[in-house]
């Protein structure tokens, strides 16, 4: 999912060049260096990954990049750190081998649909932060794929297990019509998991 990223943003930043060869380490270093940010010799290849992500579509900003406040979704199921610990970095018996990420037209049960659509694939791991005070939130942004066709507006995310079993899902805090050609992008930190 990260390299997938990275190679699109690396695109619109060097759409002359070719991804071919380099490691997602080399991707993210140059995407940084060309946002003016000089990588630090201890920053590690998930912080890379992440910083380079979070220039997404720049640096020429775009209708589809709107400035999404915090999605904050909550989990009745979660009651412990435990439990989050286990869904989201694996750390107990029979985790989730994946995550996936989808976004409602309605909550609790609507999920978008359209040309196009289809929910985030993300590991369990390091793209997630450590659990604090009964929360976590993405290290990396969840990119959805372009509109090919109007989605209507997004009010909630989910996000479900490689089962097909919802786990936790809430509303997002700025509602958002997606039109056809729109991305929707969850920037990092913005997608908190949290315990109510």
């Amino acid at each position: 999912m990260s390299r997938e990223i990275l190679e699109q943003i690396f695109e619109n930043h060097f759409p002359l060049d070719h991804t071919d060869g380099l490691s997602d380490k080399e991707l993210a270093v140059r995407i940084l260096a060309a946002n003016g940010i000089a990588p630090k010799a201890k920053d590690s290849l998930a912080k890379l990954i992440g910083q380079a992500c979070g220039f997404s579509d720049r640096p020429a900003r775009r209708r589809d990049e709107a400035p999404y406040r915090g999605i904050v979704v909550h989990d009745e199921q979660a009651t412990s750190d435990d439990v989050l610990d286990l869904w989201f970095h694996g750390r107990q018996v029979e985790p989730p081998s994946t995550l996936h990420i989808g976004l409602f037209t309605s909550l609790p049960s609507i999920e978008v649909t359209g040309n196009n659509y289809r929910r985030v694939v993300m590991p369990v791991g390091d793209v997630w932060t450590e659990v604090e005070d009964g929360q976590l939130s993405n290290i990396v942004p969840v990119v959805f794929n372009r509109a090919g066709s109007i989605w209507g507006r997004v009010v909630g995310v989910g996000v479900w297990d490689q089962d097909n079993d919802l786990k936790v899902s809430g509303p997002v805090t700025d509602i958002v019509d997606i039109q056809m050609g729109d991305r929707y992008i969850i920037p990092e930190g913005n997608l908190v998991i949290r315990r109510q």
